[in-house]
């Protein structure tokens, strides 16, 4: 990940204005999930082409049309994770935000994580999966971001 992004990302994550939301990319309501909060930096860095909006079709080969999603201008419309432009502008490996911890992060490992060492395994996880499943606040995954950005 480009470094600039994510120190932009964990900053904003960090301030006190950021409303966290969950399962959802970002509401009407202004609150985000982690991955909302790289959109909106993306929308704001790419005026008049991205933002949000309501009744957008999803681009995200269902026939389910969110009533609230991300529009990165330039076709990609989704309710859940980044578009491809998103991703590739923050130099992003993957969509949801997947990295490879260190085996010796007793901070971010879960028992599946110790599981998958004891197994020989390099443990995966995902920004998406911290603020969703885990249910991780957004002071805490800034803290990995600013922990794992190369690996972004």
């Amino acid at each position: 990940m480009r470094k600039e992004i994510a120190e932009k990302w964990a900053a904003r994550l960090r301030s006190p204005e950021a409303k966290q939301a969950h399962d959802v990319l970002g509401e009407e309501s202004g609150s985000r999930c982690c991955l909302g909060v790289l959109c909106d930096i993306y929308a704001e860095e790419n005026p008049g082409t991205a933002g949000w909006g309501r009744n957008a079709p999803c681009s995200c080969g269902t026939d389910e049309h969110p009533s609230f999603a991300f529009i990165d201008g330039e076709g990609g419309v989704t309710a859940a994770f980044p578009t491809s432009p998103v991703v590739k502008w923050a130099g992003m490996s993957s969509h949801n935000g997947e990295f490879m911890l260190n085996p010796d992060d007793e901070e971010a490992l879960t028992s599946g994580d110790r599981e998958a060492i004891a197994a020989g395994e390099l443990p995966r996880t995902s920004l998406a999966g911290l603020n969703d499943s885990l249910l991780w606040d957004f002071p805490r995954i800034a803290d990995m971001i600013d922990k794992y950005w190369e690996k972004l």
